[in-house]
């Protein structure tokens, strides 16, 4: 079933599902819907209100797409809570607004079309027909009301419109296409210096006043991350496929079902002989034709072979390579010897190796195998089949067992024959595993779960694996004490200070060249790394983006004069740069195709954009009110 759901999810009705799953319910006031009241508001946006809940949902999405989307690069430290939250609400007032403008604007969707939307969408249908039982599982799963989910539709309906109606209303003017291609493709002709924070760091011997005051304004950076332990249950293909029996007369019953699945591979008896290529190719071809043409008149193929053919390997067997199967030999060579008939002989075949010449002597397989030929995969594919339907059979279970018992996995685990595992400590970096998916990290620090102290809801980790689990034991983060951390503090401050060190004296240098001092001679002087002449587009990695961005930010130097600038890098070095010349992209370079398509693209910014400034003037006139709690001094 979850299968069928999963493939059939698709155009927007489906991604309404995904809205409502990503935008908490309160967002749209399905509170009255559900007839869920007396929660916690945290805004509300001219008398619609906000729930702390929906609010809570809506951070843990945001965090687990930045978790996603940043693999191993994910650093929580760099996404404080509070900042997550607050940015979750914002998003959250503006959809609001922007969905009460399009309402008063006269935008919806009529019941008609919400219910011709429904019943069209391919998730909720089976062999093409509107399935009412199909649409009920599916919002169950999701934990959805029938009338919540109709609303949230309308809704999509009404957005859709107000963003088509600015967005797709935007356009770029022939003049506003060429601007954009001249800075685009603009080209920036520039020569750096670059100062190496490292050759400060010998004479970098910090005392223990700055070490000490390092360590305080950098506490966070050296704490030990709040880290939990999980009781989990796995449901899995792979897992349930291993205990099913497989006698022998369920497999064959099954197999009889599906025999059309097994064909046997065809395979082929050849003899060959081979003419390599001494040094003239047409000789070789030739030598090989006329041997062909002996036996075509009747001479022994295994006695032509034996004195002719330079394969060492068969020559001596009469050119026999016994039964051969697809992928066995070169492209060129099986390629043609599947081609013939039974007792057939190949027109002159070039391989890497020479010339062939090639005799079919019988044809095997190809058609329907029989069971003992294929009873090895037969049995795993018939574990494999009786696995996965019980898997969508206990699937809908495991979610309605570990939603019915939040406190515990011990039913759902006893009822579905599953074994409670568990994990060692991991923190929000991820475990091992299939506890290194973002999606099981999100889940275990979650607010109900990690607080409330719930099972998590079923985690798809994969088409045909699935988990739920709880915390079992939970450390807070805490500040290790400078002595744990004194060789990390010291190394951290001195690359530090070597870094300030080489901002000093490349604003030195910077000075001197403004003064008139060359900057190869500034270079020279100081053993400093000179690139010359770099000729660089905004895309270009050759140059390093620091010095690139600040390369562009400059003003066209004049004539016979540069431009100077310095910049530090993200190594801690300093680079000192004179941009010295700039040319525009061509426009006249465009084809129409080009054209348009980029006309399009700015067309699209710009509709963005228009629909960002809606956002902001409407908010600027609406009746907010922000109720958000002000995070404690541990956050």
């Amino acid at each position: 079933m979850l299968q069928a759901i999963r493939e059939k999810a698709q155009g927007w009705i489906a991604w309404a599902i995904v809205i409502l799953i990503t935008i908490p319910f309160a967002l749209w006031g399905i509170q009255e819907y559900l007839g869920v009241g007396g929660e916690t508001v945290v805004a509300e946006v001219q008398g619609s209100k906000i729930s702390e809940q929906a609010l809570d949902e809506q951070t843990r999405r945001t965090r687990e797409s930045l978790r996603a989307n940043l693999g191993t690069a994910y650093r929580a430290e760099l996404f404080p809570e509070a900042m997550l939250r607050r940015q979750a609400l914002d998003r959250m007032i503006d959809e609001q607004i922007l969905q009460q403008a399009a309402a008063d604007w006269g935008m919806r969707g009529s019941d008609q079309m919400v219910v011709e939307a429904i019943r069209t969408e391919r998730a909720f249908q089976t062999d093409g027909r509107f399935d009412t039982e199909l649409y009920r599982t599916v919002l169950r799963n999701n934990a959805l009301s029938e009338a919540a989910y109709e609303a949230s539709v309308r809704q999509s309906m009404t957005m859709q419109q107000l963003q088509q109606g600015i967005a797709g209303s935007a356009f770029a003017t022939r003049a506003q296409v060429d601007a954009y291609q001249r800075l685009v493709d603009q080209q920036r002709t520039l020569s750096y210096a670059v100062i190496p924070a490292d050759s400060f760091l010998a004479t970098i011997n910090p005392d223990e006043t700055a070490i000490d005051a390092y360590y305080q304004a950098h506490r966070g950076q050296y704490q030990l991350p709040e880290r939990v332990k999980l009781d989990y249950l796995l449901l899995d293909v792979a897992g349930l496929a291993a205990q099913i029996p497989a006698d022998t007369a369920s497999v064959q019953a099954w197999y009889e079902q599906h025999k059309d699945q097994f064909v046997a591979p065809e395979e082929r008896h050849l003899r060959h002989i081979l003419i390599p290529v001494a040094g003239d190719e047409a000789v070789a071809q030739a030598k090989t034709q006329a041997l062909r043409d002996q036996l075509l008149a009747g001479a022994d193929f295994a006695g032509l072979a034996k004195a002719e053919s330079a394969d060492p390997g068969s020559a001596p067997e009469g050119g026999d390579l016994g039964w051969v199967s697809s992928g066995m030999m070169v492209e060129d060579f099986e390629k043609a010897a599947f081609a013939l008939d039974d007792g057939a002989i190949s027109e002159p075949v070039k391989t890497p190796f020479g010339f062939h010449l090639i005799q079919v002597q019988g044809i095997r397989g190809g058609g329907d195998a029989s069971f003992d030929q294929v009873a090895d995969k037969a049995i795993a594919a018939y574990r494999k089949s009786e696995a996965e339907r019980l898997f969508f059979e206990r699937a809908e279970r495991l979610a309605e067992l570990s939603y019915e018992n939040p406190d515990s996995l011990e039913q759902a685990a006893e009822t579905l024959g599953l074994t409670i595992r568990h994990s060692d400590w991991m923190d929000q970096a991820g475990g091992e595993g299939d506890l290194s998916s973002p999606k099981v990290v999100s889940a275990a620090f979650s607010d109900d779960v990690l607080t409330q102290g719930h099972n998590s809801e079923m985690l798809e980790l994969g088409p045909e694996k699935l988990l739920v689990l709880r915390v079992a034991e939970h450390q807070v983060a805490r500040a290790r004490d400078l002595a744990e951390v004194r060789d990390q503090v010291i190394k951290a401050l001195r690359v530090e200070q070597a870094a300030a060190a080489a901002r000093q004296a490349g604003e030195a240098a910077l000075a001197e060249a403004r003064a008139g001092t060359p900057l190869q001679a500034l270079a020279a002087t100081n053993g400093w790394q000179l690139h010359a002449d770099v000729v660089t587009g905004r895309d270009q990695s050759e140059v390093p983006a620091a010095v690139r961005e600040q390369a562009f930010m400059l003003p066209r130097p004049g004539t016979g004069t540069a431009q100077l600038a310095g910049t530090a890098l993200a190594s801690g070095d300093y680079a000192v740069l004179a941009l010295s010349s700039v040319t525009d992209g061509d426009p006249g370079k465009l084809d129409d195709t080009g054209r348009k398509l980029l006309a399009s693209r700015l067309a699209s910014l710009h509709g963005r954009m228009d629909l960002g400034g809606l956002s902001v003037a409407l908010r600027d006139r609406a009746d907010v009110s922000i109720m958000l709690k002000a995070p404690s001094s541990g956050e």
